[in-house]
């Protein structure tokens, strides 16, 4: 981004902080661990994923 970009940013304008989120991103990561035993993939996008066991049937989230 060109600084021009950044000060005009409207994310920034509005407060809000995207390095920040990326950081607090990255100490949740290890603070949680990769492969736990309900997640499947990795943390970070907008939503997870998650095994269910075989009790539930169709499920639907």
């Amino acid at each position: 981004m060109t600084k021009e970009i950044k000060n005009n940013d409207p994310y920034k304008l509005a407060g809000v902080d995207i390095e920040a989120g990326n950081n607090l991103v990255d100490k949740i990561k290890a603070d949680i661990g990769q492969g736990n035993a309900l997640g499947l993939g990795n943390i970070g996008g907008f939503a997870g994923m998650f095994k269910l066991d075989g009790s539930v049937q169709n499920p639907k989230l």
